[in-house]
């Protein structure tokens, strides 16, 4: 594990990028041939894009007419800034929900953001699964409420 000695001046590509493969091998569907990005705001360092996007053409068999927008992957987008970190979208792969991995796939960003030297890490929610909304199920992990509909997390 690295240190937390990180601020999002210090982050490189390199670094953040080994940040959250490291953080990935906890998650039970990753595969190192998943796709990790990650992009620096064009603000003079100030912060950080990170994206994590699940190689899902070998979830299912191929099968005439299907198209990948018909297999939505398992992936997370993030943005860090200063010591802040921000959930722009998340999801699991449809098959697979159910099962734990939508939880287990908050930790992983938590602890990236965690990590690159976050102290909090925030989420507007939307959308749910099942029966249950996405505000309902982040504030039974632990999320509060900030600021109209966002919601957060102390690292």
């Amino acid at each position: 594990m690295i240190q937390q000695t990180k601020n999002v001046q210090t982050l490189t590509d390199e670094l953040l990028q080994q940040i959250i493969r490291e953080q990935l091998q906890g998650w039970p569907l990753y595969k190192p041939e998943d796709y990790v990005s990650t992009q620096q705001f064009p603000d003079g360092g100030k912060g950080w894009w990170v994206g994590y996007c699940e190689r899902v053409i070998d979830l299912v068999p191929f099968t005439a007419g299907v198209r990948m927008a018909e297999l939505p992957p398992s992936l997370f987008n993030l943005n860090i800034k200063g010591d802040v970190s921000y959930i722009l979208f998340i999801q699991v792969n449809h098959q697979r929900r159910g099962q734990g991995h939508g939880e287990k796939l908050y930790e992983v960003c938590e602890r990236i953001a965690k990590e690159a030297g976050c102290r909090r890490i925030y989420q507007t929610p939307s959308g749910g699964y099942d029966d249950q909304t996405r505000l309902d199920y982040l504030l039974k992990r632990g999320w509060l409420p900030d600021r109209g509909y966002e919601v957060y997390k102390t690292l």
